[in-house]
C-alpha cells in the first residue's frame, strides 16, 4: 500500500530502509530531547547501532513499520504492533513515530498513521497505547487525536530519571475516524 502526499510518499519499510530510519531516529532524538535528556547521552547515540536494530526488526517482520520519504530520502517513520507488556487493556501499541525536524508539523505523522492503523486492524488490533516522555512537546499530537492519559512511570535515560506517560485509545476505530478527517 502506498500513498503520496505533496512530494511525500508513505510506504511499508523495506530492509534497505534501516539506515534511513536510523538516521531519522537519532536525529529526531537529538532535536526533540535536547534539554530533556543529558547532552552526553544524546551525543552517544549511534546511527550504526540503530541501523542494526532496524535491520533486525524489519527482517523479523513482526512489527508494522511505515516510512515517509521525499525524493527517496526517508524523513519519518512509524513502528508498532502488539502491546508489549500485557499490563494494559489495549492490545496494540505505537512503539515509535519520528520525523526529521524540518518535516514536523506538516501533517506527515498523521499520514503515516493511516496505513499503519489499517495494518493493525488487519491484525485484529482494536485499541492502542503509546508511551511518550512527559516533557516531550509532541505529546500534543496524541492529545489532539483524542488519546487519554492512562498511566505514568519513571524511566532512566542515561543518568537522568524521567517520567513516561502512556496515552491510549479504547477504540482504535475512533482514532481512525479522526485520522480520516485529517487526511
Amino acid at each position: 500500500m502506498e500513498e503520496t502526499l505533496m512530494n511525500i510518499n508513505i510506504r511499508e519499510a523495506k530492509f534497505l530502509d534501516a539506515e534511513g530510519i536510523a538516521k531519522v531516529s537519532v536525529s529526531s532524538w537529538k532535536s526533540t530531547y535536547a534539554g530533556i535528556m543529558e547532552q552526553e547521552f544524546l551525543s552517544s547515540l549511534s546511527y550504526q547501532s540503530r541501523k542494526n536494530k532496524w535491520q533486525q526488526s524489519i527482517e523479523k517482520g513482526e512489527d508494522i513499520i511505515y516510512v515517509a520519504e521525499e525524493d527517496e530520502k526517508i524523513v519519518g517513520f512509524v513502528s508498532g504492533g502488539k502491546e508489549r507488556t500485557g499490563q494494559y487493556p489495549m492490545n496494540g501499541e505505537i512503539y515509535a513515530i519520528y520525523l526529521l525536524e524540518a518535516y514536523q508539523g506538516q501533517g506527515i505523522g498523521t499520514k503515516l498513521l493511516r496505513p499503519f492503523l489499517q495494518q493493525l486492524t488487519a491484525r485484529n488490533v482494536d485499541s492502542l497505547l503509546v508511551w511518550v516522555l512527559q516533557q516531550n512537546p509532541f505529546k500534543r499530537f496524541y492529545q489532539k487525536l483524542g488519546a487519554s492519559l492512562i498511566d505514568q512511570k519513571e524511566v532512566q535515560v542515561g543518568n537522568r530519571i524521567l517520567i513516561e506517560e502512556a496515552y491510549g485509545w479504547d477504540r482504535m476505530e475512533t482514532l481512525q475516524q479522526l485520522i480520516e478527517k485529517e487526511c
